[in-house]
């Protein structure tokens, strides 16, 4: 009796080699290329081939987005993949040059922020090669080198890199939307809030001693800086129409100065709520009109109420003079600015609500105006140890 036979063993075909063509996969293909990583393609609606923006790590993931392309396409909400070649130093020069209804002075800042902040360390990637890994690498280095630049003259560059990071998720979300991009790339929670560290506050002696340290015909300036919350660039702008000195005084903010490169130029405020009204002091009022009288006698209604001695605005001047003032008060950690954060700050202490900070201020949202609501809170603790002070030592005294 013949052996039986053993059953022929079927040959086992290898698998495909990277970069070959994939096995058909329901819908679309999978291939794997020599990375070992797979890609995935697929025919769109038009007949066109097309392939994933992305690679991943196995077939079972590429079929995942392969079924996601599918659904896409019976949605009728299909967008075919487009090869994007612009780089961010093409497209982010294009968006700032071109973004619509914003004031020089922010085109200007934008501009400044893309060459010096984003351009240098992300300008030569195209669009679709700017990914949360890149955007969080530069985010930090950014903040690292700010640090280390800034370091010496007490500030740690927050600010500037909270602006950067807001301006370059401004830019690649117009790239989402220009259809460029699938998905925006910033994605690091709070990134574009400014932590910086508290700000000084001036005390009422140490502003009326820098009120007595600058020339006479900025003590008003800067009185008026430190008790009304006013930018420097609209005390600079404020015209003699625009004081009421009366029983209720006041002052009418409508316009600002500011520069441009080289020029300085008039216009109004950032915001609608940047027209305002702001109450000042009764002790305030009575220094603009001896300011007046003495630096100003002769101007109409329409002039500046602070200019040089020379008769031009302050704008040029303004920061020079009270630094130097400050310095020889030794108080070389204040800037100009911080009049203003300690005018806000003393409203707060003394009772001002949300709504009136952001009036004073001009803000148009409550973010910002919430940095001075820490004072009201820092002024109840205080009054709560006075009154420790005053009452335990007597209740001591009289418990039963």
């Amino acid at each position: 009796m013949a052996a039986a036979r053993e059953p022929r063993k079927r040959a086992v075909k290898a698998p495909e080699k990277a970069g070959r063509r994939g096995r058909q996969a329901g819908w679309g293909t999978v291939a794997q290329l020599p990375s070992g990583r797979f890609i995935a393609r697929w025919s769109d609606p038009d007949g066109r081939r097309c392939q994933a923006d992305q690679t991943f790590d196995s077939t079972s993931d590429a079929r995942a987005f392969l079924a996601t392309v599918k659904a896409d396409i019976l949605r009728r909400t299909y967008r075919a993949p487009r090869k994007v070649t612009e780089t961010l130093a093409g497209y982010g020069a294009e968006w700032v040059a071109s973004r619509p209804r914003i004031k020089e002075s922010t085109r200007l800042q934008y501009e400044i922020d893309f060459r010096r902040h984003v351009e240098p360390h992300l300008g030569e990637r195209a669009l679709d090669r700017i990914d949360p890994e890149a955007v969080r690498k530069w985010n930090a280095a950014l903040a690292r080198d700010l640090r280390a630049e800034l370091g010496h003259t007490g500030r740690d560059g927050s600010a500037t890199v909270a602006r950067a990071y807001r301006l370059l998720r401004a830019i690649l979300q117009t790239a989402v939307d220009d259809e460029l991009l699938v998905r925006n790339p910033c994605r690091i929670a709070g990134a574009g809030e400014a932590r910086s560290k508290e700000r000084p506050v001036l005390s009422v002696a140490e502003i009326a001693a820098l009120a007595a340290e600058v020339p006479g015909h900025y003590r008003a300036f800067v009185i008026t800086a430190a008790f009304s919350g006013l930018r420097a660039g609209e005390l600079a702008a404020l015209r003699v129409a625009d004081l009421d000195l009366g029983d209720a005084p006041s002052v009418r903010v409508s316009r600002r100065l500011y520069r441009v490169g080289a020029e300085i130029t008039v216009d109004t405020p950032k915001s609608t709520r940047g027209f305002r009204t702001v109450a000042v002091p009764a002790f305030l009022a009575e220094e603009l009109r001896v300011h007046l009288a003495a630096h100003r006698a002769d101007a109409e209604r329409n002039d500046l109420v602070f200019v040089t001695t020379s008769g031009r605005d302050v704008m040029d001047t303004y920061s020079h003079v009270v630094r130097r003032a400050l310095d020889r008060l030794g108080r070389e950690d204040v800037r100009m600015h911080d009049l203003r954060h300690s005018a806000l700050t003393a409203a707060a202490e003394h009772g001002a609500t949300m709504a009136t900070l952001m009036h004073m201020a001009g803000h148009s949202t409550s973010n910002a105006a919430q940095r001075y609501q820490h004072a009201t809170a820092e002024h109840a603790r205080k009054v709560a140890a006075a009154i420790d002070a005053s009452a335990a030592t007597f209740l001591a005294a009289v418990k039963p």
